[in-house]
């Protein structure tokens, strides 16, 4: 019945941190439109800044975002949030744009609340 709760438990805790990853991965560029020699063309003029989350200008950051829950060969449950794409990984180590690690960070007393609650 431990063993049961606790997968339960890190299957909604990795659920939890990836839906609060896409919420703060949602907000969109702002874009303008801009008229070059009578066409017309969309500009972005307001992306992320360095320390903020990744504002969404495609949303294909948000769409390929992932979350996993496994069993290690010692019986331990890990629960994984991530993205395939390499720019999640730019974003996240190279431009200061944290989204995972930040998200992790600023959601861990829920997560802490979810994973250690009594079992019932």
């Amino acid at each position: 019945k431990i063993r049961m709760k606790t997968k339960q438990r890190v299957k909604i805790a990795t659920d939890y941190v990836r839906s609060k990853v896409v919420l703060n991965i949602s907000r969109p560029v702002t874009k303008t439109r801009v008229m070059v020699r009578g066409r017309s063309y969309t500009r972005v003029t307001d992306r992320s800044k360095p320390g903020e989350f990744p504002k969404a200008d495609t949303t294909l950051l948000m769409k390929t975002i992932f979350s996993d829950t496994r069993t290690s060969s010692e019986g331990v449950f890990d629960g994984f949030v991530g993205t395939p794409l390499d720019y999640g990984v730019f974003l996240e180590l190279l431009m200061d744009r944290s989204f995972l690690v930040r998200t992790l960070h600023e959601e861990r007393t829920i997560i802490t609340r979810i994973l250690t609650g009594p079992i019932a």
